[in-house]
């Protein structure tokens, strides 16, 4: 479902998706620009994985990860068969014979800080895939163990479109 649409003009030479990215990277940094209630956000490591269902997965993500991750643990949810029908409407399962970058994308996990004390920090999941120019924020709850469960109601997609001057 499409919430919002917008279009972003650069003058030769082309800043985008250069600049698509460097936006990314603040929105990923310091969401405090965008959203008042928020204070900051805390970034863990990012990794590369390769893409739910392709080469490589076997349903549990396919990458080994360390144990007791967080990151693994989001990320094997995120490739689960329970999740499959978000992953293709969103447009992150491999398409058949994709190798390389493409067979790959970028994933982190974000804390974001809220301001005053009482709500607590909320995590999510980023999945950067630069092959294709989206990035796709999956919020986490997560159990007293370390597995993570996806939060299927607030997932949201940012997309770098390329469209003609006369559109």
């Amino acid at each position: 479902m499409l919430l919002g649409e917008a279009a972003v003009r650069d003058p030769p030479p082309a800043r985008l998706p250069g600049g698509f990215w460097a936006a990314v990277a603040v929105w990923l940094e310091r969401p405090q620009v965008a959203n008042k209630r928020l204070c900051g956000a805390r970034l863990g490591g990012e990794e590369a994985r390769p893409r739910p269902g392709g080469a490589g997965t076997d349903g549990g993500g396919g990458a080994p990860r360390a144990a007791g991750s967080a990151l693994g643990a989001a990320w094997e949810a995120l490739c689960s068969p329970a999740c499959r029908p978000a992953c293709r409407a969103l447009g992150l399962l491999s398409a058949p014979g994709e190798e390389g970058a493409a067979a790959e994308v970028e994933v982190l996990l974000r804390t974001l800080l809220p301001k005053g004390s009482r709500p607590a920090p909320a995590r999510e999941m980023v999945v950067k895939d630069v092959f294709n120019g989206t990035v796709t924020f999956v919020p986490l709850e997560q159990s007293h163990e370390v597995k993570c469960k996806i939060k299927k109601c607030n997932i949201y997609q940012i997309k770098l479109v390329h469209k003609k001057d006369n559109e």
